[in-house]
């Protein structure tokens, strides 16, 4: 058996023959050697590096960063307001409540209108008889203003929600007045009504917005009970949290859209007549509440919940 063959035979990598006739092994063998070779150098280096530092006593040039232990990061939480409504003189210019001696109710409806969802309210509210406060959202109505001179013409109250539906809690109080401005001038431009309630999106406030509002003329409206209808916990927890919980001069928070409020209205309306409650506009109700407070001589400062609320998720 010849040279050439034996290495053949010993070699798992094939064998390339030159012209002066003298194997040479394949290029990826040769790389792979290479390769060994310059990863041994530089493990030699760093080894003498690292050996060099330590007799130094300087510290190794990176390190790992320890950090704290992580804490988890909750949603900005608002203080708890007592609700009360607020006066101005004889005149109430933030309103939670009606008189609770009185048998009226306001049932409001926030975030319309909707082309579609409110024809549909508008029409159950018809048949049952009921007048209520639709509190809308100017660039909505922008979008459907043939919807409020129906709105008027059954009855209800148009109300400001402003314009863009945004969180006050930390505009300027000029950004307040602009959204309560051009939501008034949205209505003013379907109806031709100027309204002067208004309520903030959310119910949030603070004194900027309440400045806002008096500085624009408008009345403040909020809530006594929010069965947090805008979640859509199901028509028997929307139940659960009105009937039988709603009291005298509640000013009840529901919203334009929600097919689960659609679903409870007609009973709920027909308990509410049941124990004696009539139905009337969020301006009837601070009116009637200011007029049992001048025939008392007194402005009175009644909180304004009686039932557990679900704070808004908005």
């Amino acid at each position: 058996m010849s040279q050439n063959q034996l290495i053949s035979l010993s070699s798992t990598e094939p064998i390339l023959k030159f012209p002066n006739n003298k194997p040479r092994f394949a290029r990826s063998t040769r790389l792979l050697i290479s390769a060994s070779i310059g990863v041994c150098a530089f493990a030699a280096s760093c080894s003498v590096t690292l050996a060099q530092s330590d007799m130094q006593g300087s510290q190794p040039r990176y390190k790992p960063v320890l950090s704290q232990k992580p804490t988890l990061l909750r949603p900005t939480q608002r203080p708890l307001e007592l609700k009360v409504n607020t006066w101005k003189g004889q005149r109430v210019i933030k309103l939670w409540r009606g008189d609770p001696a009185g048998k009226e109710i306001a049932l409001t409806f926030d975030d319309g209108p909707h082309p579609a969802a409110t024809v549909r309210l508008l029409d159950l509210l018809r048949e049952q008889h009921v007048k209520a406060t639709f509190f809308v959202v100017g660039k909505k109505v922008d979008e459907a203003p043939w919807l409020l001179p129906r709105m008027l013409a059954e009855g209800h109250e148009v109300a400001n929600h402003t314009y863009h539906h945004i969180n006050l809690d930390n505009a300027p109080e000029a950004v307040v007045m602009s959204e309560i401005k051009l939501g008034a001038d949205a209505i003013q431009r379907a109806c031709g009504l100027r309204t002067f309630s208004f309520r903030p999106p959310g119910g949030h406030h603070n004194d900027n917005v309440l400045s806002g509002a008096e500085k624009m003329g408008v009345r403040t409206f909020l809530w006594s009970d929010d069965p947090a209808d805008f979640a859509n916990p199901g028509a028997e927890v929307l139940e659960q949290r009105l009937i039988g919980k709603v009291s005298g001069g509640a000013l009840v928070l529901l919203h334009d859209g929600i097919e689960q409020t659609m679903d409870i209205l007609p009973d709920l309306i027909a308990r509410l007549r049941k124990d004696g409650y009539k139905f009337v506009t969020v301006s009837q109700l601070a009116s009637h509440l200011e007029a049992a407070a001048a025939a008392h001589k007194t402005a009175p400062q009644q909180t304004a919940t009686n039932s557990p609320q679900h704070p808004p998720i908005r």
